[in-house]
């Protein structure tokens, strides 16, 4: 079900996208949050891996969109994207990042 499916459109827009970030040289808007993954091999098992999740509107990217392995700067801190996926009705893209300090 889409965002403007629930009715959310209008919310998000006027007060999530609170965060600026930088990627290409340019600063754009969205909303951070924290994800925890349990995918990273740790001794004796997967251990859970946490970094950020950036949520930004579409409609601010009109040449080109942020890929995987580029980096996003937010808040003076450099993050790897790790994988990009849209809205399924294409008004939002969600950042998966990590720390690029971490290595790849």
């Amino acid at each position: 079900m889409a965002v403007e499916d629930l009715g959310l459109d209008e919310v998000l827009y006027d007060t999530a996208f609170t965060t600026t970030f930088t990627w290409s040289g340019g600063t754009y808007t969205g909303a951070i949050g924290h994800r925890t993954d349990s995918k990273e091999l740790a001794p004796g098992g997967y251990g859970l891996g946490e970094d950020q999740e950036l949520v930004c509107p579409t409609d601010q990217f009109t040449s080109s969109r942020p890929v995987a392995e580029q980096t996003v700067v937010v808040s003076s801190q450099t993050l790897r994207i790790e994988s990009v996926a849209t809205s399924p009705c294409n008004t939002f893209l969600v950042l998966r990042l990590k720390n690029d300090s971490r290595g790849a």
